[in-house]
């Protein structure tokens, strides 16, 4: 992370708020593609 920071040229706040955005952004994905893998995966196996 600190290569990144120096190349970004970010300050600890920005990084607080990557981290927090990317955290949201992956649970949201987690859950919308469970909810269509349970729609899929039950329509193709049936």
């Amino acid at each position: 992370m600190p290569y990144l920071s120096a190349d970004l040229g970010v300050t600890a706040t920005e990084q607080l708020w990557i981290f927090d955005i990317y955290a949201f952004v992956l649970a949201g994905l987690l859950i919308t593609m469970g909810s269509l893998g349970d729609r899929i995966g039950r329509r193709w196996s049936s």
